[in-house]
């Protein structure tokens, strides 16, 4: 396997909506907290300290959170943490696979139909068929796609030749008789 997607469809039973609920009691004093952000180069905040980070070049984010709306401007108000770390290796390109519903992922009890389609896209370019996967990726390549039911531990494969596939697993049919609750699709780029 290469890389996987998930998706989740859940079928809900028609019903009225519910009235306007109780109101809860008032609160305590009603104060507003605020959360602060805060930039530098330095661990403790010292060092290139900064409530806008105008410069781009701090290292360090500070966070704290109070009452008052204004930043404060000492550094040791804020916990403290580093966010640019060292430049890493060189990575490979990366592959991102996709699934979309066409019609949404939440149903009427009666009213699920919808076709679930991978899209796979490699260093920005669109993968979006069968034959334009095996022409980047190899004959070796394919879709595999999965499902867990509602209390089900683990995923069951569909066979590729399930008649619910089209275009080598690039779309799966998905109709009422095949969602109870909820079902979990997952779909992998094998070669």
């Amino acid at each position: 396997m290469l890389v996987q997607s998930e998706i989740s469809l859940v079928k809900v039973k028609n019903g009225q909506d519910g009235g306007e609920g109780t109101p809860g009691p008032p609160g305590a004093d009603g104060r507003t907290s605020y959360t602060h952000t805060a930039y530098a180069t330095s661990a403790d905040g010292t060092t290139g300290f900064s409530v806008d980070n105008a410069d781009g070049n701090a290292t360090y984010w500070g966070t704290c959170t109070d009452f008052s709306e204004a930043d404060p401007t000492d550094p040791s108000v804020y916990t403290w943490a580093k966010f640019v770390g060292p430049q890493g290796a060189q990575g490979a390109d990366a592959i991102v696979l996709n699934i979309t519903s066409v019609n949404g992922n939440m149903f009427k009890n009666t009213g699920i139909s919808t076709i679930l389609t991978a899209t796979i896209t490699i260093s920005g370019a669109v993968i979006d068929t069968s034959a334009k996967m095996q022409s980047v990726l190899g004959s070796s390549a394919y879709l595999e796609w999965s499902e867990k039911k509602v209390g089900e531990l683990e995923f069951s494969t569909l066979a590729r030749d399930d008649p619910r596939l089209s275009d080598g697993g690039f779309m799966l049919t998905v109709n009422v008789d095949d969602v109870t609750n909820k079902s979990t699709f997952k779909c992998d780029l094998c070669e």
